[in-house]
């Protein structure tokens, strides 16, 4: 039996609508929708349709007399009228030709079958703009030849954008004509430049690097570790992608670097027993870490497809001091909260890939910063390890976090450096010495962040 795709759930929608267009419930429609699904997915010839779907001729009359009197294009208009218009994603994608079609284009007149002759051969391309979810919204199919620019006017022209605060695409999509046309329309244009206008990118590059250094500058100098930085960030991308979407990118990012970090220690637990010698004592704080790692991972995990903005306002009902403040919140802000998470895990779904990209990227430059250390211990200790810098800035990280209430982290990330320095073998000389480097390294880039955020406001 060939891979379905409708479910149960899926059926019952979309029997109503075939319904509502005057299709009769036969009792293999079922059985046809699939076929035509099936044969759209894998791109067989119709006789090569497997018999489960039913007899390959009476699939394919079905398909072409639906589609002949329009019902599959008010198929697709009835699925795209509940849409997320808050982002829309422009994009095009090229079909090599089946060989059987490659001369259709020259014995039909002025029909070319959507078929022209491209580097890849005789190709077909499909331009789509989709909503927030990565649901279509248009879809129009021209010769493979076709530059996307050129049909993009048409592909906004097809969308009402009233709902829509930014349209995005790639530097394929490159044209001030339609930027234009694209505010006119009362909406904002994502689409980066090519190479030769690439001076044009440099504010956005720009504007990105200052607020991730202020941000971090934010959140170093002031006490709480997360309550300066953050919401500096989500006040500067407010104005440009509205409150909600800045709020869901920031929370997003934030439980990236925080999901990073408890994935960092819970590696170093092997690392440390590989390369250490474990006592009783340490045996079972390596078990409780182990145990306190594991159970964050979930919470995140489960955060980032559910989102978290809701459940971390529900804890915050339960802390003497902020509990009557936390409800009073809620309950003027839930349909705000609930927006944001469905955002998160919006942002999460949409490309897992990317994002498990991204918290491997982060942990890599966990692993990374070892260097650092292993750097300066190598001017004392010419026989450093670099295995023993990764545990140093694994317990260095986990000592000063748990101190995240104190300005500038003071005396976390110096005791860290001592305790983890000596429990190697190592002199309290280099764990001071390291430290001193390190701060020196945080106080200067804080400086940077702290001026940046004076010369974007003295513009």
């Amino acid at each position: 039996m060939p891979r379905t795709l409708l479910t149960d759930e899926l059926w019952s929608k979309l029997l109503i609508i075939l319904l509502e267009l005057g299709l009769y419930d036969k009792s293999n429609l079922r059985r046809t929708i699939e076929g035509i699904l099936y044969r759209m997915r894998t791109g067989c010839p119709w006789r090569d349709l497997p018999a489960s779907f039913g007899k390959f001729q009476a699939v394919y009359n079905c398909f072409n007399r639906w589609s002949k009197k329009g019902i599959i294009q008010e198929i697709f208009k009835k699925l795209s009228t509940d849409t997320d218009k808050e982002w829309l994603m422009m994009d095009g994608s090229h079909i090599r030709a089946h060989q059987h079609s490659a001369g259709a284009a020259a014995h039909s007149g002025e029909d070319d079958h959507a078929i022209g002759i491209s580097r890849g051969g005789a190709t077909s391309k499909i331009h789509l703009i989709v909503d927030a979810c990565g649901n279509p919204l248009e879809v129009i199919i021209t010769a493979g030849n076709v530059n996307d620019v050129s049909i993009a006017p048409e592909l906004i022209a097809a969308v009402d954008l009233a709902e829509t605060e930014v349209v995005s695409a790639d530097k394929g999509y490159d044209s001030d004509k339609l930027r234009a046309q694209i505010e006119e329309e009362g909406s904002k244009a994502n689409i980066p430049y090519k190479r030769d206008r690439e001076e044009k990118n440099k504010d956005m590059d720009w504007y990105l690097y200052k607020i991730s250094v202020s941000g971090f500058a934010l959140n170093y100098a002031t006490p709480g570790g997360l309550m300066g930085g953050e919401p500096y960030r989500i006040m500067e991308l407010s104005p440009r992608i509205g409150v909600e979407r800045a709020t869901s990118s920031v929370l997003l990012f934030v439980m990236t670097h925080i999901f990073s970090h408890f994935w960092f220690w819970l590696l170093s637990i092997p690392l440390f027993i590989l390369t250490q010698q474990v006592s009783v004592f340490m045996a079972i704080m390596l078990s409780v870490g182990c145990v306190f790692c594991l159970t964050a991972i979930w919470f995140f995990f489960s955060g980032y497809k559910k989102g978290l903005a809701v459940r971390g306002m529900n804890l915050l009902r339960h802390i003497p001091g902020v509990k009557k403040w936390a409800c009073r919140y809620i309950e003027e802000n839930l349909e705000r909260l609930e927006n944001i998470d469905k955002q998160v895990a919006a942002l999460h779904n949409q490309d897992p890939k990317t994002f498990f990209s991204v918290v491997f990227i982060e942990l890599l430059c966990r692993v990374c910063s070892a260097l650092e250390v292993f750097f300066i211990l190598l001017v004392l200790f010419p026989s450093v390890n670099y295995l023993n810098c990764i545990l140093i800035i694994s317990f260095t990280t986990l000592f000063a976090n748990m101190l995240f209430f104190m300005p500038l982290q003071l005396g976390g990330r110096e005791g860290g450096f001592l305790m983890s320095v000596s429990g190697l073998g190592l002199t309290a000389n280099a764990g001071i010495f390291v430290a001193l480097i390190v701060r020196l390294r945080e106080l200067i880039w804080t400086a940077i962040g702290l001026l940046l955020i004076k010369v974007s406001k003295g513009k």
